[in-house]
């Protein structure tokens, strides 16, 4: 006889237990339980389910968050009498692998609790991490955000068949990016650093916004002022777990993080592309930030200058910056400014909007030549009969 995966339920309507236990059928033995003062001793605990109020989703969540402390590898799901997008949202932040309302999911119930508890037993990807690409700038910059969001999209439209690509956006102005994607978002980067020991593939899919294209997004809020101080450990450890996740990641900031954090950011980055343009002060300011990034004993050499509103007859020219800044050119963008402020003011990407402006080619370019040359040595040159030439061809 097959021994039954035993479950807990906590939860002060007995009701939920009967549901349950017809729901997952009789390879589940249901036992409920009050309060967690209360757990009976019931051998090794395969599932946990934890009542969650709507109208007062803090209690359930704080069940949730000492549930997982005692039984950290136990997969926990919350259960509600209706759904609301704040009770979801509380009872995942706090840990629980899904959200199920009672007698609404009683068909596919079984299912998705299986489809978790595969993708729990599945695990991490392990060391097959996301392709990492940071974009820095010393000086705040409305073009890092700019250039990391068509970076993103460039590599989401290119990602193979369920590979996902997460822009992340701490560059000035605070929040750019969602107003130059029109993207909506609840869920931001400080809520992200907040859950990072708690963020899984159930979190990704509940609270990260996404563009219409499927790029997902996570950046600070519009209505940040200033600028936050942020945790370097949490920094760090919010980028280890979200590699894990997706396929590549373009992590957008300037100089207003500091420099330690920013060094080990570009230390693990696949490549960092130093965003400037052809005057002498952004020149000096990026210069100062390579000083202090040395001091920190970042090594720079899979790290390249991208150089925007870039005009072959005005202010510095592309080889007086590499040599002054000791970096090779990974791009020269130019393009029509006028096309620029459009594409930010419609919400709108230039792929779409003027797709054979200079720059929109240029960053298929450059994102096609990231791909192909991964971590080591110089980029590879653009492949002549690639995507992007075959897209612009005739």
């Amino acid at each position: 006889m097959a021994m039954k995966t035993q479950a807990i339920l906590v939860a002060t309507d007995p009701v939920y237990a009967h549901w349950l236990s017809e729901a997952l059928g009789g390879g589940v033995e249901m036992h409920l339980v009050r309060s967690l003062a209360s757990m009976p001793e019931v051998g090794r605990i395969g599932l946990a389910f934890v009542e969650v109020d709507p109208e007062n989703p803090g209690t359930g969540a704080q069940q949730v968050d000492q549930l997982l402390a005692r039984h950290p590898d136990v997969p926990v799901f919350a259960v509600g009498a209706e759904s609301s997008s704040e009770a979801v949202l509380t009872a995942v932040r706090a840990g629980a692998r899904d959200y199920f309302v009672l007698n609404k999911d009683n068909d596919n119930l079984a299912g998705l609790v299986g489809k978790v508890l595969r993708r729990s037993s599945t695990g991490a990807r392990g060391n097959d991490q996301a392709r990492l690409y940071s974009l820095v700038s010393a000086a705040p910059s409305d073009g890092v955000a700019f250039l990391g969001g068509h970076l993103a999209l460039a590599l989401a439209d290119r990602a193979p068949p369920g590979e996902r690509v997460l822009l992340i956006d701490l560059a000035s102005p605070v929040g750019a990016s969602l107003v130059y994607f029109n993207v909506n978002q609840t869920y931001t980067l400080l809520d992200a650093l907040h859950d990072v020991y708690r963020c899984d593939q159930t979190l990704i899919d509940t609270a990260f916004s996404r563009h219409e294209s499927g790029l997902y997004v996570l950046s600070l809020s519009e209505e940040t002022l200033g600028f936050p101080s942020l945790d370097q450990q949490s920094v760090i450890a919010l980028l280890e777990t979200l590699r894990l996740h997706f396929g590549a990641i373009v992590f957008a900031v300037d100089a207003h993080m500091a420099v330690p954090t920013l060094s080990a950011v570009i230390s693990q980055s696949t490549r960092s592309l130093l965003v400037t343009d052809q005057s002498i002060l952004r020149s000096r300011q990026n210069k100062t930030l390579l000083q202090d990034l040395g001091v920190e004993a970042c090594a720079l050499d899979r790290t390249g200058l991208v150089i925007e509103h870039y005009r072959s007859r005005l202010g510095l020219t592309a080889d007086n910056l590499a040599e002054l800044l000791g970096l090779p050119v990974y791009s020269t963008l130019g393009g029509q400014p006028a096309s620029r402020i459009q594409a930010m003011n419609a919400g709108e990407s230039l792929f779409s909007l003027a797709p054979r402006d200079a720059y929109a080619r240029g960053v298929l370019d450059l994102t096609d030549r990231l791909e192909r040359s991964g971590e080591a040595g110089d980029l590879l040159p653009a492949a002549g009969s690639g995507w992007a030439s075959r897209l612009f061809a005739g």
